[in-house]
């Protein structure tokens, strides 16, 4: 615990924090593979981060942003404390000079959740139990629950050849997104079809600028109707997914799961693959021998200036 007679300090971050806050996440994230790149990966975007620092040494940080709809909500993106200053009241304090930014910007809630196009996870991963322990504590409820799913890239059976023989006979083709197909694709995306999400158009446009990351597009008769993409955040992550309805019971979209997840491993060399915010998980389980591996719960508090 924190020596209670050393002053801490809480302040808006420099770019020279970026190293130590980086440290900070690798030591401290320990569930997370790729965690030290996660605040080069969230400042892609605007984002409000805030360290707690003493003595020159950096004791804990958080990332905030706001959502883009008509009455925005803050999220808070990432917190992170030393295990040695735990139970100093850091992360509260952390937390409430980003609640403070929220309500100059006109935020009605607080929110613990993922914000497109760049983020980390869903909500709070529930294996983070302190994390858990600590919104409820500070009157946060619980709003939603997604999960992760882990793939077997080298157990899965991934072989697509004879469905995309089937699929092709009605005039369906799955390939490699080009630079070209992007304008019809965001235009399929924004339209909602297949529960594609606007949030998406953006994603589809951060994917296909990462020349790591990949993406996969369904056509029929050049028309697009379907698509899956990995690499957005991480490029072991799989997601999003959208396929319209018409063609979904023809087994499109296990087809376009299949072709990414061997993408993925014979492009990338991985061992395992994660789908972001898995379902129908009954699906997965079935048709790739899935698992879940992650489950996470979404946060959210109202807002109300402090008198």
């Amino acid at each position: 615990m924190a020596d209670s007679t050393r002053q801490i300090t809480v302040r808006a971050a420099s770019d020279a924090d970026l190293p130590q806050i980086s440290a900070l996440c690798e030591r401290e994230l320990h569930l997370d593979r790729t965690a030290a790149g996660y605040p080069a990966l969230l400042m892609r975007r605007p984002r409000s981060v805030v360290v707690a620092t003493c003595d020159g040494a950096l004791l804990g940080a958080a990332f905030g942003s706001v959502t883009r709809s008509p009455v925005p909500d803050g999220v808070i993106d990432l917190i992170a404390v030393d295990g040695s200053a735990r139970r100093a009241g850091i992360a509260r304090r952390l937390v409430a000079h980003l609640e403070a930014e929220f309500l100059g910007r006109g935020c009605a809630a607080i929110t613990v959740q993922g914000n497109s196009p760049c983020y980390l996870w869903p909500g709070v991963d529930l294996r983070y139990t302190p994390a858990i322990g600590f919104f409820e504590a500070l009157g946060f409820s619980r709003r939603h629950c997604f999960v992760n799913m882990d793939v077997d890239l080298f157990e899965a059976p991934l072989d697509t050849a004879e469905d995309e023989k089937r699929l092709a006979d009605s005039g369906i083709r799955v390939q490699r997104a080009r630079p070209e197909d992007k304008a019809a694709l965001q235009a399929w995306v924004g339209s909602g079809v297949g529960g594609a999400e606007e949030a998406w158009v953006e994603e589809i446009e951060v994917t296909l600028d990462n020349p790591e990351a990949g993406c996969l597009v369904a056509t029929h008769r050049e028309e697009v109707i379907g698509f899956v993409a990995y690499g957005l955040n991480q490029l072991h992550i799989v997601g999003p997914l959208a396929v319209d309805p018409a063609h979904r019971r023809a087994g499109l979209g296990t087809v376009l799961m299949k072709r990414c997840l061997a993408e993925q491993r014979d492009r990338l060399g991985l061992r395992t693959a994660e789908i972001g915010w898995a379902g129908p998980v009954g699906l997965f389980s079935k048709t790739l021998t899935a698992t879940i591996d992650r489950a996470f719960w979404q946060y959210t508090k109202p807002l109300a200036a402090t008198p």
